[in-house]
């Protein structure tokens, strides 16, 4: 994966600020290379889940454009597994493939139509309250690949 330098940063001074802070962030990118972020990464503080929300809701749902948010205290002790799972996180986000099969069983699967499927679900956090688990279903399948 080749990441290039950011083309800004911006500091915030909590979740009233940020749609006004990420809006100005937007206008410096593209002013500075003519186009939109390819990606924001959020540095948070270690509580900040009114901080979080208002990035993603901006950033992935309003602007158009995917966010990665990381919590200070994570990265202050990140070890080979928290980078790890960051990277994939981030290449997926960016258009990357994470994995592909390569063995022969898939090509067993391929002489009739088939579907590969994955489940999920994701609770809130800790202390979180009046906040939903979310279930999620994926499928892929990429005849070319």
């Amino acid at each position: 994966m080749n990441v290039s330098p950011p083309a800004a940063s911006q500091s915030c001074a909590g979740a009233s600020s940020v749609v006004n802070d990420m809006r100005s962030l937007k206008n410096a990118v593209s002013s500075r290379i003519g186009k939109d972020p390819e990606m924001v990464l959020a540095i948070l503080p270690t509580s900040s889940t009114d901080i979080y929300h208002a990035i993603k809701s901006f950033g992935d749902v309003i602007a158009g454009f995917p966010t990665q948010c990381v919590r200070e205290n994570k990265i202050e002790r990140a070890n080979d597994q928290y980078c790890a799972n960051l990277g994939m996180k981030i290449n997926a986000k960016l258009g990357g493939v994470n994995s592909l099969s390569r063995s022969g069983a898939l090509e067993k699967l391929m002489s009739a139509p088939f579907m590969i499927m994955g489940a999920d679900v994701g609770h809130p956090a800790p202390g979180m309250i009046n906040q939903p688990s979310v279930a999620s279903l994926v499928y892929s399948f990429d005849r070319k690949d």
